[in-house]
């Protein structure tokens, strides 16, 4: 992981999923259809609210 090699041993570095509690991964929209890209929005949407909702 890159930011760990930057900034050191990544016990404060997370991935989006992992800081909102979602067990989830964000699909990777490349070459999707639209609705691919679609889910992909919606999923970090909901990640965001719930990360925020963490702060």
């Amino acid at each position: 992981m890159m930011l760990v090699a930057a900034f050191g041993n990544g016990d404060k570095i997370y991935t989006l999923g992992e800081f909102s509690g979602s067990r989830a991964e964000v699909p990777d929209p490349f070459g999707g259809s639209v609705e691919v890209y679609r889910v992909c929005r919606d999923t970090i949407s909901d990640m965001i609210k719930k990360a925020i909702d963490k702060l």
